[in-house]
């Protein structure tokens, strides 16, 4: 199980927990829960779903559904989108939420970001970034390939990657937020590749490896 699988149940049993006390504790002052429990469990719980299952997955559909229900039914929609999470949890624990390619891939970058992370421990920074970055690039090209963006151009030659973040933030494949962190993290990879090395320091090139496993993390290739 790697890195991404366990943090992703981690949160999800966290969740879950989170979940349970709020509404056991609402429901010892009062056999009804009121509108701002409801609400906020509403939101959680959705949320975290749509936060870790993948674009266009039954479990984004699922919520969509409980979301409209809710109002005519808030039993069901709460117990429902429980039940989802649940089930996002078992999925995660057997590997049935990415395909053969995703696994490999994921698996390499782990290596990857975790031999980065070693190095930046050993205090080079710079090395550091540049595999971080290296890792975040090739990233980027397989999302474009899962969601059939070209990664040449008209001319046969690579397509660059401002333009594959572009391609991929235009498509909805990840938020406005995620393309202008990752124009951030390419300037520190381009910094430290051209031997820029006072553009930045440790904690920059710390804060980058933290953002790229989350990126990878929530939009596996």
């Amino acid at each position: 199980m790697n890195i991404y699988t366990k943090k992703a149940i981690q949160q999800i049993n966290s969740t879950i927990s989170h979940c349970r006390e709020l509404r056991s504790n609402a429901e010892k002052n009062s056999p009804f829960l009121n509108d701002v429990i409801k609400v906020e469990l509403l939101t959680t719980l959705s949320s975290n779903i749509n936060h870790l299952s993948p674009p266009n997955s039954v479990y984004r559909n699922q919520v969509a559904y409980f979301n409209k229900v809710f109002h005519s039914n808030w039993t069901y929609a709460l117990n429902g989108l429980m039940g989802l999470l649940n089930s996002l949890k078992h999925d995660f624990q057997y590997g049935n939420l990415k395909t053969f390619h995703e696994m490999v891939h994921a698996d390499v970058f782990v290596n990857f970001l975790e031999m980065a992370e070693y190095i930046l421990r050993e205090g080079y920074k710079d090395a550091a970034a540049v595999i971080i970055g290296g890792t975040l690039e090739q990233h980027l090209r397989n999302l474009c390939l899962k969601n059939s963006i070209p990664v040449v151009t008209d001319k046969n030659k690579p397509l660059n990657l401002s333009a594959m973040n572009e391609a991929l933030e235009k498509k909805s494949v990840y938020s406005k937020t995620d393309k202008m962190n990752i124009l951030a993290w390419l300037i520190l990879r381009n910094s430290a590749a051209h031997g820029n090395y006072k553009e930045y320091d440790k904690e920059h090139v710390s804060q980058m490896l933290k953002g790229v496993k989350d990126f990878i993390f929530r939009n596996p290739a």
